[in-house]
C-alpha cells in the first residue's frame, strides 16, 4: 500500500478553517480581521513546490462556498461564484420608472450606479437636500447621491445587514424625513 503524503508540519490551515465567519471574496480578507492571515497564507502557499501544493489541496479540500479558490490562487481563474456575480452585475437592468421610489435589488442598484446614474458633486447636495445625513438610520452607511438622466436624485446607502438601498429624493421623501424629526 502506498504511503500517504501529508503536508509538512510547517503547513498553515486554509483561510476557511481559521476564519469560518469570513466568506470567500469578502472585504474581510482585504481590509478586515482576516487580512493579515490571508497575506501570510498566500505567501506560504505560493512558496510550496507544485507537488506539495497538490498534497495540500487534497488534504484541505475547499468547501462548496470556496469552490475554485485554489485555481484562482494558482492561475488567476475566477472562482465560479465570482464569475457568476460579475456576469450578473453586467446584465442590463431597467432604469427606474417615474413612480418608483425605492430600489432594493442589489444587482439592479449596482448596474444603475455604473451605467445609468452619475454621482452628484457633494457641493450640489445642499441645493436639493437640506442635509446629506437627513433620513439616515442607525445601522446604515451613506454611499452617496446620484442623478438620473431624467434629473431625478437618488440616495444610495448600505445597511449593516448587507445589500443596498436606493431611495428617490423627492418632496414626499423629504416631507417624511422632516416629520420624523419633529
Amino acid at each position: 500500500m502506498p504511503a500517504i503524503t501529508r503536508p509538512s508540519s510547517r503547513a498553515m490551515n486554509p483561510p476557511w478553517v481559521e476564519f469560518p465567519d469570513i466568506p470567500m471574496g469578502s472585504a474581510g480578507w482585504r481590509m478586515g480581521h482576516g487580512e493579515p492571515y490571508m497575506q501570510r497564507w498566500l505567501a506560504f502557499y505560493r512558496a510550496l513546490p507544485s507537488g506539495e501544493r497538490s498534497v495540500y489541496q487534497t488534504s484541505w479540500p475547499a468547501p462548496r462556498s470556496w469552490a475554485g479558490f485554489f485555481t484562482y490562487v494558482d492561475d488567476g481563474t475566477l472562482p465560479p461564484s465570482a464569475a457568476e456575480r460579475l456576469a450578473r452585475l453586467e446584465e442590463p437592468q431597467l432604469p427606474p420608472s417615474p413612480d418608483e421610489r425605492c430600489i432594493l435589488d442589489y444587482y439592479r442598484v449596482q448596474w444603475l450606479i455604473r451605467h445609468h446614474l452619475r454621482q452628484v458633486d457633494p457641493s450640489r447636495i445642499s441645493d436639493r437636500h437640506p442635509s446629506p445625513y437627513l433620513g439616515q438610520r442607525d445601522g446604515e452607511h451613506l454611499m452617496g447621491y446620484y442623478e438620473g438622466h431624467d434629473g431625478s436624485w437618488w440616495r444610495v446607502s448600505n445597511p449593516n445587514r448587507g445589500g443596498l438601498v436606493m431611495l428617490r429624493i423627492d418632496a414626499e421623501l423629504l416631507r417624511d424625513w422632516n416629520e420624523r424629526l419633529l
